[in-house]
């Protein structure tokens, strides 16, 4: 979207949703893979790139590679329930890291 030639960034609605994704992810007691998949499912499949700051967005894009890059193993399946069930340790913990980093992006962003 462009207001006078300039690009317009909705970084609020950015922040809100990577804001509940990481308020679930630590209220939850479900193991880190499951509360990845519901951060990913919740919230953050609904943001964009006009959601946030530039230097963030490979951050996203990688993000959401690392949590729907598998396909569907049964018809019941989605992308992120594969990616997330087959995910390593480390793997969870790098995406569990980025939705924080990219959180604390949007809270730089969003100051005035």
């Amino acid at each position: 979207m462009e207001t006078d030639g300039r690009q317009f960034v909705d970084i609020s609605y950015g922040w809100e949703k990577f804001y509940l994704a990481v308020l679930g992810m630590a209220q939850s007691a479900r193991p880190l893979r499951q509360r990845l998949r519901d951060a990913y499912v919740n919230h953050l499949v609904y943001v964009h790139d006009e959601n946030i700051p530039d230097g963030s967005r490979r951050d996203m894009a990688e993000l959401h590679h690392m949590l729907t890059h598998r396909p569907p193993r049964t018809e019941r399946e989605g992308n992120a329930d594969a990616s997330t069930d087959q995910m390593s340790d480390d793997e969870a913990d790098r995406a569990a890291r980025l939705i924080i980093k990219i959180l604390d992006d949007l809270s730089v962003a969003k100051e005035p």
